[in-house]
């Protein structure tokens, strides 16, 4: 069965940095985890992807997954 978990907060109030260890233990049980994030104002794959380049003028583009 899935299930769906919900997380939001103020801007930083640790929102992301509780998702992403949440995601990281529930992988660790051997869990399926999807982070979607939504934040369109402040979006936060930066953070969590600091390696990750991105936008018009990046020489990435290929998809996180692939």
């Amino acid at each position: 069965m899935s299930k769906t978990i919900a997380f939001w907060g103020a801007h930083g109030a640790g929102t992301t940095t509780l998702v992403c260890g949440f995601a990281k233990y529930l992988a660790s049980q051997r869990q399926n985890v999807a982070v979607v994030c939504c934040d369109t104002l402040c979006p936060t794959i930066p953070q969590i992807l600091p390696h990750l380049t991105c936008g018009p003028n990046s020489k990435n583009t290929k998809s996180i997954g692939k």
